[in-house]
């Protein structure tokens, strides 16, 4: 009953909100702010409380200032799934006009309690809510007080005085915390393009995945998209009449692994050949790639499944279609609320969408050409990846005995191929969780061999066991040496995705000068 009146005012045919339903209680509540450009430019600040979003529109905006005093509008409750919704909401419909999310994080009351949403369901029948946000943009002590002698729905929203107060404006901070986008550069969805003059194919095929090439330099760039770069596994995923596959770039089966992806495949209306990204994310919507790596074991997170391109709908092959409108295909055939998610995208802005992904510790953006068709198992020039910070997968070719306060093993001896040869590169024992250590030891020592994989054995500063190299770990690192080495790796979790023998050296190829004399 308490979403009754925000069902009331949409059509669900029409506009892309969630109808959503009541939440059962986040072990951390979670708010959000969403800028709103609909007849006027607002804000509307969400509160997770009692299974749904309680919700107030704020004309100005927010303020770390503790001498402001905004208007604060209470409109009706929200499903807990709109704290996720980006988009148009088209005209003719109620609220219409363009929402990004500004801010987002969770929430606690000012008094610790053992049962926080009873003490602000509290304070919320006394018109007088304490409380302390942990967002991206909004931090520290705020309070939502009901206004005396006014309408009924009139509030105000007040910082308090604390270490986050400043009188700097924050609403200057005017992109989105989930896509980078300013309000007025989202684009509203479209119809589904076309596909009956595409080649048909009657059932899916075993994928080979496009690839992107690394480079070098972020950019902007006129007819090219920007992705975020999740932090994940790759996975094609296919839904045949009843019959599902999800399975990586070297053909692992996930379906196994990850259950609630293959039954959200099961679930879609359409057939289709999906290429996307499985991660687990954290409440605030970060990626966790060691959550990821034990989550049929441990389930700590939020499983989902980020795609990014579509290859084959309803008997259509559509891999030669431009990719900007494979995008549109795919942005139709993804359901709301669902383990599926549409990876959106930023137009031309790249450099803007690198610098947000920098701020919140994200692997990189993902630059790919809108005119492009999909190539299988091809690294060109159409997809370019640019990376936060050196990031390398390698293979294991030995380990280091333990020393000092390490258990179970010391550092991971690791080599990437080269035309063939298994080449060193480095060893690192650090960011090795101990729970892992253990296990990785039992896998290693499965793995024996008495003498080294390597085509010139390494000399590592501590009694090493040599392993046949078949396991994949991925490393981030400083900078390359002069004789090819990573300079002061450290661990960042194992693959399972890949084969071995395909983990090269990544070399950036360097196309900042080509792309300025392109514009020039």
């Amino acid at each position: 009953m308490a979403l009754k009146k925000y069902q009331a005012k949409r059509d669900f045919a029409k506009t892309p909100e969630p109808k959503g339903s009541a939440h059962k209680a986040s072990k951390r509540l979670v708010f959000v702010v969403q800028e709103h450009h609909a007849s006027r430019l607002h804000y509307d600040f969400r509160l997770e409380l009692g299974g749904v979003l309680k919700s107030w529109a704020v004309p100005k905006g927010p303020s770390m200032n503790p001498h402001d005093h905004h208007l604060a509008v209470m409109t009706e409750d929200h499903p807990y799934d709109y704290r996720t919704f980006e988009g148009v909401i088209p005209k003719g419909n109620y609220g219409a006009g363009n929402v990004i999310i500004w801010d987002e994080g969770w929430y606690e009351p000012r008094t610790p309690t053992g049962n926080p949403e009873a003490e602000l369901q509290k304070s919320l029948k006394k018109g007088h809510i304490t409380f302390i946000l942990h967002g991206q943009k909004l931090k520290g002590e705020f309070a939502l007080i009901k206004m005396t002698h006014m309408e009924d729905d009139a509030w105000l929203l007040v910082k308090k005085g604390d270490s986050f107060a400043t009188q700097a404006d924050i609403t200057q901070q005017d992109t989105s915390v989930k896509s980078g986008r300013r309000v007025d550069d989202v684009q509203g969805a479209t119809a589904m393009p076309d596909v009956s003059n595409y080649p048909k194919k009657a059932k899916p095929w075993p994928v080979s995945p496009m690839l992107a090439t690394l480079d070098d330099e972020i950019f902007d760039k006129e007819n090219w998209l920007f992705e975020i770069k999740w932090d994940g596994y790759r996975a094609i995923g296919a839904k045949h009449k009843g019959d599902v596959q999800l399975y990586s770039r070297n053909g692992t089966d996930f379906k196994q692994h990850y259950p609630p992806v293959a039954e959200a495949l099961h679930n879609l209306e359409h057939d289709v050949i999906l290429d996307g990204e499985i991660i687990v994310v954290d409440p605030e919507g970060v990626p966790h790639f060691e959550y990821l790596q034990h989550w049929r074991r441990d389930k700590l997170g939020i499983l989902l499944y980020h795609v990014f391109d579509i290859l084959w709908i309803d008997g259509h092959d559509i891999r030669t279609m431009p990719l900007a409108d494979r995008k549109k295909v795919l942005q139709s055939v993804v359901p709301k609320d669902s383990v599926i998610r549409y990876s959106d995208h930023v137009l031309t802005k790249g450099v803007a969408l690198f610098s947000e992904m920098q701020r919140r510790g994200l692997e990189g953006v993902v630059a790919k050409d809108m005119a492009s068709q999909y190539r299988e198992g091809q690294r060109g020039n159409d997809w370019l990846k640019i990376k936060t910070h050196l990031r390398q997968e390698v293979v294991i070719g030995g380990y280091t005995e333990p020393r000092g306060g390490r258990k179970y093993l010391g550092s991971l001896v690791v080599g990437v191929y080269d035309k063939g040869d298994f080449v060193y590169v480095g060893h690192s024992g650090g960011g090795i969780p101990d729970a892992l250590r253990k296990e990785l030891l039992g896998k290693l020592q499965k793995l024996a061999r008495k003498t080294s994989p390597f085509k010139i054995e390494p000399k590592p500063n501590a009694p090493v066991h040599w392993v046949k190299p078949e396991l994949i770990a991925e490393m981030t690192f400083e900078e390359w040496t002069k004789d090819g080495s990573m300079r002061q790796p450290q661990f960042v979790g194992m693959r399972a995705d890949k084969d071995p023998r395909t983990i090269k050296r990544e070399k950036p190829k360097h196309q900042g000068a080509s792309r300025k004399k392109e514009q020039a």
